[in-house]
């Protein structure tokens, strides 16, 4: 037994010194595996403003991935040599006696094992001066002028510039009826051919850093003084409500209304780069409410007569230029046209529709400038039962006639001649008879309107001259102001409405007592008015004047269709 336990001793004796042996080669200073570098962090580039001349940089965001990291150290790499890092050896450390430029430090981070890494981080010092600051806009202090003044000066010099550098103006139109600004890239500029209405104008300033602003300033254009003749009247505020649209840009149109339609015929297509006569008619249905559109002949400055369902389009064109003998007969009931002729073509013929007869009365004839000799001087008749034609003289010829019926009468008033007419010729559709009269105290008519027991003439002055057909007495009244006006009857009121003007004439015929309506837009200039079921509407015009340069004007047309409402 003792060879066998003296060789086990021995095995066992050689596999301990085996262990002690192999536990001394492999302890050694990399067991660990190889150091990675740390990550340094300088931080964000910094922008400061003198007089601040200091400010800290902070590389503490730096990391090691396998340890720690064992020191810092900051140095400056550009920039002015006078500056001074407090504890250059720390993770964040102060920097002081900043001047103006850019510098650059440099961040060296080291780790426990050695190894190291860099980081830079560009600090911009600015002095105030070089700073831009925005320049302030002044557009100046809001204007109210009165017509006939139609200019006025927009001044921006009161504008400023911290740093005095502006470089531009520029004024611009932000609301408000067409004008012309005269110079629009000068500090002070006249505005022309300003209308009645409210403006806004912008002024933009710019520096040379390429920094603006904005201002605005208003101009409030009143109506010429000497042609108000009341303005201490109640005021009513109104709206005009968009309804619909024409089916293009029409002005002058001729509105008519029978059975559940209401046209628009004709007028001037200014859709186009040119103005041309429109042929076109544009219906609305108050039963579907809907739109549709017929081609007929031309209609500008036509007679309109209404009998029953039926509306006839008689005449029309240019004065001294292209007339028309077309009738149009439109059948609102049954959606037909039906066509008839003058014997010759004619313009701004009156017309009007009694019993069983559509009279046509005066106008002037297709002869060029055969002036006078061109005045239609007679009334044709047409009736639909027979189908045929009479006339009557005038008692003085002429065109542009007004027209109102009312207690089975027509009344023919006023038009003009070699001058204004005031003459009346009166058709009593009762006894088949005609009488004469004269207007009592306008020269002429412009237009006219029948309501109750009275007729309402205007001249396009401030008077309106109402007539009792009754006892055959005139009395006078007056508008606010003078001009063009169409009249419409609402709410048992009549509505003088001024084309082109925020401002319409409201007369109650029970009180005898006038009112002024106020709107917050013009309404546009040769518009087409009427009021139909209580409602007016107002279609088409033109909502101002556009320059073409050598101090021509084109109209801005609209196809806008709105209600007036108050």
């Amino acid at each position: 037994m003792r060879p066998a336990l003296t060789w086990i001793s021995l095995t066992v004796l050689v596999a301990m010194l085996a262990i002690l042996s192999c536990q001394k080669e492999y302890s050694c200073e990399n067991c660990r595996g190889v150091n990675r570098p740390p990550v340094a962090n300088a931080g964000p580039d910094q922008s400061i403003l003198l007089p601040q001349d200091s400010s800290f940089l902070d590389g503490s965001a730096s990391k090691d991935p396998d340890g720690s990291i064992k020191q810092w150290q900051w140095r400056q790499i550009t920039g002015s040599s006078n500056v001074s890092i407090a504890t250059a050896s720390s993770a964040r450390t102060a920097i002081r006696k900043l001047a103006a430029g850019v510098y650059q430090f440099e961040l060296t981070v080291t780790d426990d094992g050695g190894a190291a890494s860099k980081d830079t981080v560009a600090v911009t010092v600015s002095s105030a001066a070089a700073v831009n600051r925005p320049p302030v806009a002044r557009a100046g202090a809001d204007q109210t002028i009165f017509l006939p003044t139609n200019t006025c000066t927009l001044n921006g010099s009161a504008s400023s510039d911290p740093d005095n550098n502006i470089t531009s103006y520029e004024w611009t139109k932000l609301s408000g009826p067409a004008c012309n600004i005269v110079s629009s890239t000068l500090v002070q500029t006249k505005v022309d051919n300003l209308r009645e209405g409210v403006y806004s104008f912008q002024l933009k300033v710019v520096d040379a850093g390429g920094l603006s602003s904005l201002d605005t300033v208003a101009i409030t254009v009143k109506p010429d003084p000497a042609a108000i003749c009341f303005n201490d009247r109640p005021k009513v505020y109104a709206q005009l409500v968009s309804f619909g649209h024409l089916s293009y840009y029409r002005t002058s149109v001729t509105p008519a209304t029978a059975a559940d339609k209401i046209v628009f015929a004709g007028g001037m297509d200014e859709s186009g780069s040119g103005a041309a006569l429109a042929d076109k008619e544009d219906l609305y249905s108050m039963t579907t409410q809907d739109w549709s559109l017929s081609v007929q002949s031309p209609h500008l400055n036509c007679g309109v007569a209404v009998s029953g369902d039926e509306i006839y389009f008689a005449g029309g064109g240019y004065y001294y230029d292209v007339y028309f003998s077309a009738i149009d007969v439109y059948d609102a009931a049954n959606n037909i046209w039906h066509h008839m002729a003058f014997k010759e073509p004619k313009t701004y013929v009156a017309g009007a529709a009694i019993g069983d007869k559509i009279l046509f009365a005066g106008g002037f004839r297709n002869k060029g400038d055969d002036f006078p000799n061109n005045i239609e001087d007679k009334i044709e008749i047409y009736q639909p039962s027979t189908n045929t034609w009479s006339s009557v003289p005038l008692s003085e010829a002429r065109g542009g006639i007004t027209s109102a019926t009312i207690n089975n009468k027509v009344y023919f008033a006023g038009g003009w001649n070699t001058a204004p007419s005031n003459k009346i010729d009166i058709y009593d559709g009762a006894t088949n008879t005609w009488a004469a009269s004269t207007l009592q105290y306008l020269p002429t008519a412009k237009t006219a309107i029948a309501y109750g027991d009275n007729i309402y003439w205007n001249d396009g002055s401030c008077k309106v001259e109402a007539r009792n057909v009754k006892t055959g007495a005139s009395s006078l009244e007056s508008l606010s102001m003078g001009g063009f006006v169409v009249s419409v009857v609402k709410d048992n009121k009549i509505l003088f409405i001024h084309p082109g003007s925020l401002y319409f004439d409201i007369y109650d015929p029970s009180t005898r007592t006038w009112s002024i309506g106020v709107l917050p837009q013009a309404v546009p200039v040769d518009a087409a008015v009427i009021s139909v079921n209580n409602t007016i509407y107002i279609a088409g015009g033109g909502i101002g004047e556009n320059p073409m340069g050598n101090g021509a004007y084109a109209i801005i047309a609209t196809n806008e269709v709105w209600k007036l409402q108050f």
